[in-house]
Protein backbone atom coordinates (compact mmCIF):
# COMPACT_ATOMS: atom_id res chain seq x y z
CA UNK A 1 0.00 0.00 0.00
CA UNK A 2 1.35 3.40 -0.97
CA UNK A 3 1.43 5.85 1.95
CA UNK A 4 4.03 8.41 0.89
CA UNK A 5 5.01 10.41 -2.15
CA UNK A 6 8.51 11.84 -2.36
CA UNK A 7 9.28 14.62 -4.80
CA UNK A 8 12.37 16.45 -5.93
CA UNK A 9 11.78 20.19 -6.35
CA UNK A 10 14.02 21.57 -9.11
CA UNK A 11 13.10 20.22 -12.53
CA UNK A 12 9.80 18.95 -11.14
CA UNK A 13 8.01 21.96 -9.64
CA UNK A 14 9.97 24.50 -11.64
CA UNK A 15 12.65 24.61 -14.30
CA UNK A 16 15.12 27.40 -13.61
CA UNK A 17 16.58 29.23 -16.59
CA UNK A 18 19.96 29.94 -15.01
CA UNK A 19 21.29 31.79 -18.04
CA UNK A 20 18.44 34.32 -17.85
CA UNK A 21 18.76 34.51 -14.06
CA UNK A 22 22.46 35.27 -14.41
CA UNK A 23 21.84 37.86 -17.13
CA UNK A 24 19.17 39.64 -15.10
CA UNK A 25 21.31 39.84 -11.97
CA UNK A 26 24.30 41.02 -13.98
CA UNK A 27 22.22 43.73 -15.69
CA UNK A 28 20.82 44.98 -12.39
CA UNK A 29 23.97 44.79 -10.25
CA UNK A 30 27.00 44.25 -12.47
CA UNK A 31 27.63 40.98 -10.61
CA UNK A 32 27.37 37.64 -12.43
CA UNK A 33 26.35 34.72 -10.24
CA UNK A 34 28.28 32.30 -12.47
CA UNK A 35 31.91 32.56 -13.57
CA UNK A 36 32.41 33.78 -17.12
CA UNK A 37 34.17 30.51 -17.99
CA UNK A 38 31.12 28.49 -16.91
CA UNK A 39 30.30 26.33 -13.93
CA UNK A 40 29.70 27.67 -10.45
CA UNK A 41 31.91 29.33 -7.88
CA UNK A 42 33.39 26.86 -5.38
CA UNK A 43 31.68 28.64 -2.48
CA UNK A 44 28.25 27.88 -3.98
CA UNK A 45 28.69 24.29 -2.81
CA UNK A 46 29.47 25.61 0.69
CA UNK A 47 26.25 27.63 0.48
CA UNK A 48 24.22 24.62 -0.67
CA UNK A 49 25.66 22.56 2.18
CA UNK A 50 24.76 25.21 4.76
CA UNK A 51 28.41 25.90 5.58
CA UNK A 52 28.08 29.62 4.86
CA UNK A 53 25.19 32.02 5.44
CA UNK A 54 23.17 33.92 2.86
CA UNK A 55 25.11 37.11 3.59
CA UNK A 56 28.44 35.25 3.43
CA UNK A 57 27.48 33.89 0.02
CA UNK A 58 26.76 37.36 -1.34
CA UNK A 59 29.90 38.80 0.28
CA UNK A 60 32.01 36.10 -1.39
CA UNK A 61 30.24 36.68 -4.68
CA UNK A 62 31.05 40.40 -4.53
CA UNK A 63 34.65 39.68 -3.62
CA UNK A 64 35.02 37.13 -6.44
CA UNK A 65 34.13 39.73 -9.08
CA UNK A 66 35.64 42.71 -7.25
CA UNK A 67 32.31 44.50 -6.84
CA UNK A 68 31.04 47.06 -4.37
CA UNK A 69 27.37 46.27 -5.08
CA UNK A 70 25.21 46.40 -1.97
CA UNK A 71 24.27 42.98 -0.61
CA UNK A 72 20.66 44.15 -0.33
CA UNK A 73 20.69 45.00 -4.06
CA UNK A 74 22.16 41.60 -4.93
CA UNK A 75 19.53 39.81 -2.86
CA UNK A 76 16.71 41.84 -4.40
CA UNK A 77 17.92 41.23 -7.96
CA UNK A 78 18.53 37.54 -7.30
CA UNK A 79 15.07 37.06 -5.78
CA UNK A 80 13.37 38.86 -8.66
CA UNK A 81 15.33 36.88 -11.26
CA UNK A 82 14.69 33.57 -9.51
CA UNK A 83 10.94 34.12 -9.20
CA UNK A 84 10.71 35.36 -12.79
CA UNK A 85 12.87 32.73 -14.49
CA UNK A 86 12.03 29.74 -12.30
CA UNK A 87 8.22 29.91 -12.27
CA UNK A 88 6.35 27.28 -10.27
CA UNK A 89 4.40 24.72 -12.26
CA UNK A 90 0.82 25.26 -11.08
CA UNK A 91 -0.26 21.85 -12.36
CA UNK A 92 2.27 20.12 -10.13
CA UNK A 93 0.99 22.12 -7.17
CA UNK A 94 -2.54 20.98 -7.96
CA UNK A 95 -1.30 17.40 -8.08
CA UNK A 96 0.23 17.50 -4.61
CA UNK A 97 -2.82 19.26 -3.19
CA UNK A 98 -4.96 16.37 -4.43
CA UNK A 99 -2.46 13.74 -3.23
CA UNK A 100 -2.06 15.40 0.16
CA UNK A 101 -5.64 14.59 1.14
CA UNK A 102 -4.70 10.90 1.38
CA UNK A 103 -0.92 10.64 1.48
CA UNK A 104 2.17 11.82 3.31
CA UNK A 105 3.99 14.22 0.98
CA UNK A 106 7.71 14.95 1.31
CA UNK A 107 10.35 16.66 -0.79
CA UNK A 108 14.08 16.21 -1.11
CA UNK A 109 16.06 18.99 -2.70
CA UNK A 110 19.59 20.23 -3.24
CA UNK A 111 19.01 23.83 -2.28
CA UNK A 112 20.35 26.66 -0.21
CA UNK A 113 18.66 28.73 2.48
CA UNK A 114 18.01 31.68 0.13
CA UNK A 115 16.17 29.54 -2.42
CA UNK A 116 14.23 27.84 0.35
CA UNK A 117 13.10 31.21 1.72
CA UNK A 118 12.00 32.40 -1.72
CA UNK A 119 10.15 29.16 -2.42
CA UNK A 120 8.53 29.28 1.01
CA UNK A 121 7.30 32.82 0.33
CA UNK A 122 5.80 31.80 -2.98
CA UNK A 123 3.93 28.91 -1.36
CA UNK A 124 5.83 25.99 -2.82
CA UNK A 125 6.24 24.07 0.44
CA UNK A 126 2.85 24.47 2.08
CA UNK A 127 1.55 21.06 0.98
CA UNK A 128 4.65 19.13 2.03
CA UNK A 129 4.57 17.32 5.37
CA UNK A 130 8.36 17.13 5.45
CA UNK A 131 11.18 18.68 3.47
CA UNK A 132 14.77 17.58 3.34
CA UNK A 133 17.17 20.24 2.07
CA UNK A 134 20.86 19.89 1.35
CA UNK A 135 21.80 22.99 3.32
CA UNK A 136 20.09 21.72 6.50
CA UNK A 137 21.53 18.23 6.31
CA UNK A 138 24.95 19.28 5.01
CA UNK A 139 24.83 16.87 2.11
CA UNK A 140 24.19 17.05 -1.60
CA UNK A 141 22.35 14.08 -3.09
CA UNK A 142 23.01 12.03 0.06
CA UNK A 143 19.91 13.47 1.73
CA UNK A 144 17.90 10.89 -0.19
CA UNK A 145 19.67 8.19 1.81
CA UNK A 146 18.81 10.02 5.03
CA UNK A 147 15.15 10.03 4.07
CA UNK A 148 15.19 6.30 3.33
CA UNK A 149 16.55 5.59 6.82
CA UNK A 150 14.23 7.94 8.72
CA UNK A 151 10.92 7.02 10.30
CA UNK A 152 7.88 8.65 8.73
CA UNK A 153 6.58 11.46 10.95
CA UNK A 154 3.81 13.96 10.50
Amino acid sequence: MITTFLFDIGGVFFEADWEKINQYIYQKTGVPIFPLNGGRYDFYVDFSLGEITINDYFKRLRKEVNSTAQISSLKKAYKKAYTTYAPIDKEMLKLIVSLHTNYFIACVTNTNRFHEKINQERGLFKEFDKKFTSYKYGALRRIRIFFQNSPQTR
